[in-house]
């Protein structure tokens, strides 16, 4: 932003970085989840993001978009969480999520409803219904950043 960039240029740009790193992330996984199991088959156990979220049981792009929007939703609300730690809404929204940590895990019926929401954007059964989750929670994370950069001071 420091050269000759404005803000709206970064917003773009930021998305299209992480993008392109969940893309080449997923796209190294996939490869060597599938060289490992073509060359060492059921001799060598390796803990693989697309066989331990069982990702793997679509086939191989299904299972390359899966792992790319979830490691997209990953980059994007990690990014907004970390853009607003210096304001006080950024503690508020900290707080609210330790509580909601904290008050949802010892509470059967509200540990439930937390096992849901992790099993619809990780482990959800339909692939549709996980993708398109992962992309309105990134949508909407990214789109709660945009009047955070315009207030923020270059």
């Amino acid at each position: 932003m420091h050269l000759n960039g404005n803000k709206k240029a970064f917003y773009w740009g930021a998305i299209l970085n992480y993008g392109i790193i969940a893309a080449g992330i997923s796209l190294i996984v996939i490869i060597f989840f599938v060289f490992t199991k073509a060359v060492f088959g059921s001799q060598l156990i390796i803990n693989n993001l697309v066989d331990v979220f069982g990702w793997w049981q679509h086939g191989t792009v299904i299972a390359f978009f899966q792992q790319f929007l979830f490691l997209l939703l990953i980059e994007v609300f990690v990014h907004t969480l970390t853009s607003i730690q210096n304001r006080w809404y950024g503690w508020v929204v900290d707080g609210v999520l330790l509580a909601i940590i904290g008050i949802f895990i010892p509470v059967p019926e509200l540990r439930n409803v937390l096992a849901g929401f992790f099993d619809m954007i990780i482990f959800h059964s339909s692939v549709l219904t996980q993708m398109i989750s992962c992309f309105a929670l990134l949508t909407i994370s990214y789109l709660l950043y945009l009047p955070i950069l315009q207030r923020k001071k270059i």
